[in-house]
């Protein structure tokens, strides 16, 4: 397995076809897509996907959308999550960012985020979007 940069040409249709098959609440519009993010990839497909936000001071980061090829086996996207926010952590450190902020209704990725270093700040939050 591999990281790479997010390929908007390359990518955004598989990613995509991801959000519809995981049946998200919210239509997937790449349209607001930032321009850091990520893939993790093997021989046979791309596996999983996350977007980093930078913020205009240069300080922090907010890294979400992460969803995994449902094709895949849950062990193989572990550890294709987590080489893929090792990735995005060295990435944004080395962008000069001091921060990484993220907010995941899912356990599992709340979980793997601790293992990293995360630290939970509110148990009880609620993830909401409008569409305008």
């Amino acid at each position: 397995m591999k990281v790479r940069i997010f390929n908007f040409e390359k990518d955004v249709k598989t990613i995509k076809k991801w959000w519809a098959e995981w049946e998200s609440e919210i239509d997937f519009n790449e349209s607001v897509l930032p321009p850091l993010g990520f893939v993790v990839e093997d021989e046979e497909s791309l596996i999983s996907n996350c977007f980093v936000y930078e913020d205009s001071t240069g300080k922090a980061s907010f890294l979400t959308w992460v969803v995994t090829n449902k094709e895949v086996d849950r062990s193989k996207a572990a550890k294709a999550i987590n080489l893929m926010f090792n990735f995005a952590e060295d990435e944004i450190r080395n962008r000069g960012y001091i921060f990484i902020f993220s907010v995941f209704s899912h356990p599992h990725l709340t979980r793997l985020l601790k293992k990293q270093g995360f630290k939970v700040v509110a148990e009880r939050a609620s993830e909401l979007i409008k569409v305008l």
